[in-house]
């Protein structure tokens, strides 16, 4: 992982969340497999 923290609001992440399933980002994996840790 990059150890990059990313603090977002709920709206950011929604918003963040959407626009990655919709590249079809592994990325977006990534970031919610750190918000549950």
């Amino acid at each position: 992982m990059g150890g990059e923290e990313l603090i977002l609001t709920p709206k950011e992440y929604a918003l963040l969340s959407r626009l990655m399933l919709k590249a079809g980002s592994p990325v977006h994996r990534e970031i919610l497999l750190q918000r549950h840790l």
